[in-house]
This record gives structure tokens, C-alpha cells and sequence, in this order.
């Protein structure tokens, strides 16, 4: 089994954080990317933003996020931003999302084949993990211990798809358990991620689910 945690060089609890090091700006940077990726994607579910600009922001926020950890003496490995293979353990972690992916498309209404929601669900699956996985997760991991981390940023995710709350008030239970889904996701592709140190196979598993997801219409009732 592969270790979920890091090498004594890339980080060590609370060694990051000692005043002046250059992690500690790293990760108000990307606390305060969260903060405004959290903002983004209310405004897109509550029909304020564009989906197209949201997954702009993401995209961007997530370069910022890791950029600002590789400035900060990080290591692109670090951050899971290399290849590596699925293990059979980070395979089985990303079964459960895939049995429970159907019952959400059940929820919506089969519209047929879109390849312009297909798009917009690739890039938008690759600046969540770019963000999630390759940016909050290490860079909790200069805060606390691995597991630690695995599970703030876990309910960082979950928040992060808040918004759904705002966005179909009369459906709150449809709403809860969106936010149920995401906290289990987040949770596998954290997982899989640490244990697989990389975050390629994550991005490909959550691309492919909303290439199935395009099909639908998911959207809460007006």
C-alpha cells in the first residue's frame, strides 16, 4: 500500500508555518482562493454567473493555488501533479461514486447527447481537482497531518457545493443530498489521490461522470 503520507521534505506538521516561512503565505493564499472559488460557484448555481465563467475562475483560482505552494518551495509531486498508475485500493475508492452517480442522473431529465455541457463539465471536473486535490489538500498538509487534511478539505468540498442550497430552497432534501454526494466524492477522490500520489486519475473519474452527466438536465425546478 502506498503511503497517504508526504515525504519529511515536503512537509512536516506545523514546520511551514513558523513565522516568515514562505508557507504560511502560501496557504492564506490558498484559503482566501477557497473563499472566492466558494463565492464563484454560489453565484453560477444561483444563475448569477455563467457556468463557462465559473469554470474560468476555477481553472485560475487552481493555478494560483498551486503556483503560490511552488513558490513556496513545494514540488509539483507534491501537489500530485504527476503521472502515476491506479492501484487497485485507489481503484476500488472511486467504485462508490460510481454506483451512486446513476440515482443522481435519475433525478433529471434525459435531454440527450450535449457537447458543449460535456465541455464545460470536463474543464469545470479539472479545476476542482486542480483546486481540491493539487492545491487545498497539500496545502492543508502544511497546517496538519494528512488525514487531518484529507478530511477539512473533504468538508471544504462539501461547502464548496452550498450552494445548491440557495439555489432550489423548495427541494431542501434534493439539495441536502447533493451536498451528502459531494462529502462522499471528495472524500474518495482525496483518498485515491494521497494514496495514488497523483491527481491525473481523479480528474479523469470526475470528467467522465459529468460527460455522463451532460446527457441530463440537472438543474433544479423553476
Amino acid at each position: 500500500m502506498a503511503s497517504t503520507a508526504p515525504s519529511a521534505g515536503d512537509t512536516g506538521r506545523g514546520v511551514a508555518l513558523r513565522r516568515g516561512d514562505p508557507g504560511r503565505r502560501a496557504l492564506v493564499v490558498v484559503l482566501l482562493a477557497w473563499v472566492a472559488y466558494v463565492i464563484s460557484q454560489t453565484l453560477v448555481v444561483t444563475g448569477h454567473l455563467s457556468e463557462v465563467v465559473g469554470v474560468l475562475i476555477g481553472l485560475l483560482l487552481g493555478a494560483v493555488g498551486v503556483a503560490a505552494l511552488l513558490a513556496a518551495g513545494r514540488t509539483t509531486a507534491s501537489c500530485y501533479l504527476r503521472r502515476g498508475r491506479l492501484s487497485l485500493r485507489g481503484g476500488l475508492a472511486l467504485v462508490p461514486i460510481v454506483v451512486v452517480w446513476p440515482f443522481v442522473l435519475a433525478t433529471g431529465e434525459y435531454t440527450g447527447p450535449d457537447v458543449g455541457g460535456a465541455a464545460v463539465g470536463v474543464f469545470g471536473s479539472v479545476a476542482q481537482e486542480l483546486f481540491f486535490r493539487s492545491a487545498l489538500l497539500p496545502g492543508l498538509m502544511l497546517l496538519t497531518r494528512p488525514r487531518s487534511a484529507l478530511a477539512i478539505h473533504t468538508v471544504a468540498f462539501g461547502i464548496w457545493h452550498g450552494g445548491a442550497l440557495l439555489a432550489a430552497p423548495d427541494i431542501m432534501a434534493g439539495a441536502i443530498a447533493i451536498i451528502v454526494v459531494s462529502l462522499g466524492a471528495g472524500y474518495a477522490w482525496g483518498w485515491q489521490t494521497m494514496h495514488d500520489r497523483t491527481v491525473l486519475w481523479a480528474m479523469a473519474h470526475h470528467s467522465l461522470l459529468w460527460i455522463a452527466g451532460s446527457f441530463f438536465d440537472l438543474s433544479p425546478p423553476s
